[in-house]
């Protein structure tokens, strides 16, 4: 929902990879370059078929790295310690693309926030659902 400037606001009751106000899921099939951020083969593998992008208004280039942020947090932390992979998804953001990074990571939670434009984006992976988005200022 617009809420004037360059801020939106969006509510999300996320359960069992379900956006209740989602107009529309999306769902792809991750596919990563050989060249971009030097992925191999095997890591395109890895997530293929396995992340579901669920509601986005992020860059392609900005989804592919939110996404393998993601998996490497799960390579890094036990799939239960959320707070350790969502940490470790907003740090890596935050030196990517400058401070204001929040991530929320779990099966089952709700929120409400304003993000800035262009930098929001919902999607599952493996059990865990990720929401992450750069902060609007006031």
């Amino acid at each position: 929902m617009d809420i004037g400037g360059d801020r939106k606001a969006s509510c999300w009751l996320c359960s069992r990879f379900t956006a209740i106000d989602s107009s529309s899921q999306i769902y792809i099939i991750l596919y990563l370059r050989e060249s971009f951020l030097g992925f191999q083969k095997e890591s395109r593998k890895m997530l293929e078929g396995k992340a579901r992008i669920k509601e986005t208004d992020m860059p392609e280039k900005m989804q592919i790295q939110a996404m393998a942020c993601a998996s490497q947090a799960l390579d890094l932390h036990d799939v239960i310690d959320c707070i350790s992979i969502a940490a470790h998804v907003k740090r890596e953001f935050d030196k990517m693309y400058g401070s204001g990074w929040q991530c929320v990571v779990g099966s089952n939670f709700g929120c409400f926030f304003t993000h800035t434009p262009g930098t929001f984006m919902y999607f599952a992976l493996e059990t865990l659902n990720f929401l992450l988005f750069k902060g609007a200022s006031s």
